[in-house]
């Protein structure tokens, strides 16, 4: 029997746990509360949310991008998040004196060479770059 959603509405406002909500048919059928009557589902989750508090969802915190390794004099960086990025020649005298760790912010420029700025969040310099293509690494 399935509930309306006008009397589901407010338990999902109240963060109540509604197992038909919270549970696959596979768990369900697993853990043997397909079996359950409604009346007897009614009174296991009004016994859970009564014992139990729902686990609040975490939200996940942006992660920071930072500078991970300056190779060849600035002329490439490589990020946090794997990515690497070739500096456009004329941002080399400053990219070169760039040390790791540093924020990073990726913001699109005009350059179509150079499509993309990496600004350094710390001093809000910033040199014009492109991305280039993953490589797979042999071991």
């Amino acid at each position: 029997m399935k509930r309306s959603l006008f009397l589901v509405l407010p338990f999902l406002l109240l963060g109540q746990i509604i197992l038909d909500d919270v549970m696959s048919p596979e768990e369900q059928k697993k853990t043997g509360i397909n079996r359950l009557s409604y009346k007897e589902k009614e009174e296991l989750e009004a016994w859970l949310n009564k014992n139990f508090m729902p686990k609040q969802k975490q939200q996940v915190q942006p992660t920071t991008l930072t500078l991970s390794i300056n190779i060849n004099d600035g002329h490439q960086l490589l990020l946090s998040d794997g990515t690497s990025w070739e500096i456009d020649p004329q941002d080399y005298s400053v990219s070169k004196d760039w040390l790791a760790p540093i924020p990073i912010v990726i913001k699109a420029s005009n350059n179509q060479q150079y499509p993309r700025y990496l600004v350094n969040k710390t001093t809000g310099i910033k040199v014009r770059a492109k991305q280039m293509p993953c490589q797979k690494v042999k071991a």
